[in-house]
């Protein structure tokens, strides 16, 4: 049957009661050049649910350094500590860290996301108002355990939920304006907290940190997650004990390579200023963390941008050896213009490596174990940042500092060398 009406009057006319079959391409047309716009738009990144966890994620790592800057200074005013007293209070913290990592990915299964981030920021909340009223030493010490602990569930709830709202192909770019929060808070949390600690009101820092993660826990009901679904199999399988519901294997190689980032990394912070002082430019230490900030906020947009768009190898071979030439010109540095160049070559490495390896984990999971595999990725980085030091300090007394950064740099091309033999990237699709 062929149609009479003109070309204009099709479409009205296949909307009656006696259609014709003629006006079909006229509908399907115009549906596939409108599909062709939106499929060349960029998928929007922005979104409340965004915002709120970027702006938790900040304040968790500013609550994080502020405390940490302080700890050691306010146990010695305020129980008489000794120097090794201040030590424990400062790193302890790291070990309730560890903890929240055996049960947070079960935890981000079982309970879901939101629920999760809200028991971590109760218990970070109840352990900064509780700081200035534990009666001894040891009870400061079990606060800070705690309070480590609801830090550790925040940043795998936190970025568990980030890496499953950004649209997956921008979440090299999610996920890297989302680690940028944490980057600024490394450089005011400490500036706060040494201007405040300086007037010795140790209570408003306490303060301050409790009236933040109020904030952000009175925010978590504003989130819009989708629900977590699980099948029988992985429900079975959190609930029980074997490796597979603690750890996540397929994350493992982008982990790993995470860890010996942040293994060698935890040298510098540790080590840093007893060199600088001994070149006798120890007025100019925090030139290096300062250049180290500036570059990474600097490069983090091309490096997400590239990573979407070329993958996981493109930045992590580059970014590995700027960071080994990082260590090499710190291994000899002997004045302010090679400690700041050595920051560059840190920050511009280190920083392009820690977010291409979160997301590459955030890539190539599913969306049922992605709380199981943000939480594998934080456990080995934990295990890299708190074990770097004790390694350097060994490897300190027997090389010196120039030897120990060499040392260091040449675990960053080993490191290179396995994750492309093993080919890290070899562009995996997500297991179904």
């Amino acid at each position: 049957m062929t149609c009479s009406l003109p070309a204009n009057q099709q479409l009205q006319h296949n909307t009656g009661r006696n259609g014709c079959l003629c006006s079909l391409p006229l509908l399907i047309k115009p549906a596939i050049r409108y599909t062709g716009v939106m499929e060349n738009k960029k998928p929007r990144i922005m979104s409340r649910n965004y915002v709120i966890i970027t702006l938790t994620n900040f304040v968790n790592a500013s609550n994080f350094y502020l405390l940490t800057v302080v700890s050691s200074g306010y146990v010695r005013d305020a129980y008489g500590a000794d120097d090794a007293g201040g030590g424990v209070a400062a790193g302890i913290f790291v070990v309730g860290a560890l903890l929240s990592r055996a049960v947070c990915g079960r935890m981000l299964g079982l309970l879901g996301y939101r629920k999760t981030l809200v028991i971590g920021l109760a218990v970070a909340l109840l352990s900064s108002a509780a700081y200035p009223f534990a009666p001894t030493l040891a009870w400061f010490l079990v606060v800070r355990t705690f309070h480590g602990f609801g830090f550790g569930v925040i940043v795998s709830a936190t970025s568990t939920i980030v890496a499953d709202i950004v649209p997956p192909q921008r979440v090299g770019e999610g996920m890297g304006y989302y680690q940028l929060s944490a980057t600024v808070a490394t450089a005011l949390g400490p500036l706060i907290a040494i201007t405040l600690s300086l007037m010795g009101n140790y209570l408003a820092i306490f303060f301050l940190c409790a009236l933040l993660l109020a904030a952000c826990l009175m925010l978590a009901p504003l989130l819009r997650l989708k629900r977590v679904v699980l099948d029988a199999e992985e429900r079975l399988l959190l609930k029980g004990f074997s490796l597979a519901g603690f750890i996540e294997a397929p994350v493992l190689p982008a982990s790993a390579v995470a860890m010996m980032v942040y293994f060698c990394y935890g040298s510098i912070v540790a080590f840093l200023a007893q060199f600088t002082g001994t070149v006798g430019i120890a007025e100019a230490t925090s030139w290096f963390f300062i250049a180290y900030a500036i570059v990474i906020i600097g490069s983090r947009p091309l490096v997400s941008r590239v990573f979407d768009s070329r993958g996981l190898k493109v930045v992590l071979a580059p970014a590995l050896l700027l960071l080994a030439g990082g260590f090499l010109i710190l291994a000899f540095m002997d004045g302010p213009l090679l400690l700041i160049l050595s920051g560059i070559l840190v920050g511009l490495g280190a920083g392009a490596a820690q977010s291409a390896t979160l997301s590459q984990v955030a890539k190539i999971t599913p969306p049922a174990r992605k709380g199981m595999a943000t939480n594998t990725f934080f456990l080995l980085t934990d295990v890299g940042y708190s074990t770097g030091p004790m390694m350097g300090g060994l490897l300190l007394a027997a090389t010196g500092f120039s030897g120990l950064y060499l040392v260091m740099g040449g675990i960053i091309l080993a490191t290179l060398a396995t994750s492309m033999a093993f080919s890290l990237a070899s562009g995996r699709k997500p297991r179904s």
